[in-house]
């Protein structure tokens, strides 16, 4: 399967190898490999600069899990220091 997506800087071609029609109720599919341009990527996140410049995103799909990208954890946007905030704070009861 290919699709085709049109950032501001271009165009970026997903392409999935493995892909299975599933029927509702049935199995997933897993994610098990991502390469972009070409290159093999040992973790299950992209950014959006990654993106932005793609030229190509190949996703490997399987019947079942592997170990790809176990040990990778996507970037937290939170400190630990400090509590995530949020887009609208509550405001306070003016009683």
């Amino acid at each position: 399967e290919t699709s085709r997506i049109r950032t501001g800087t271009g165009v970026v071609t997903i392409e999935t190898d493995g892909f299975a029609p599933r029927l509702p109720g049935s199995d997933p599919q897993y994610l098990v490999g991502v390469s972009l341009d070409d290159v093999a990527l040992d973790r299950t996140w992209l950014t959006g600069a990654e993106v932005r410049s793609a030229r190509s995103i190949r996703l490997r799909l399987a019947d079942g899990p592997s170990n790809w990208a176990e040990s990778s954890r996507p970037p937290s946007l939170s400190s630990t220091d400090q509590p995530p905030t949020t887009a609208n704070p509550p405001t306070p009861d003016p009683s």
